[in-house]
């Protein structure tokens, strides 16, 4: 994959430097990026990464905002808590943890 890793990804703290690089490493196997085309769940949901990092309140889990191919109900539009982290269209855009995220086979 000649994709760069996102920014955050290569950011390291002075303090944390060891365990922020094994949180990133051990949390994104498939190295997605922002712009990847993914697939997850069964049956399959396809969509592009459009936000990867640490949302506040859930820990040290990486996440990604995703906007999916479909519209979902449910969904958002890449608002989470009055903060707008990414742009989707209404109902397609949904913050999925990172290891359940896989590349689009349909590509590969």
């Amino acid at each position: 994959n000649t994709c760069e890793r996102p920014s955050f990804m290569r950011q390291q703290s002075s303090h944390s430097s060891v365990s922020h690089l094994s949180l990133q490493v051990d949390q994104n196997p498939h190295e997605l990026g922002e712009g990847s085309t993914i697939q997850c769940g069964e049956p399959a949901e396809y969509g592009v990464i459009k936000w990867m990092g640490i949302l506040p309140e859930r820990g040290n889990v990486l996440y990604a905002g995703v906007e999916f191919e479909q519209v979902v109900l449910h969904y958002s539009d890449g608002l989470h808590k009055g903060k707008q982290y990414f742009e989707s269209g209404p109902g397609r855009g949904k913050f999925v943890k990172l290891l359940e995220l896989h590349p689009d086979k349909r590509f590969v």
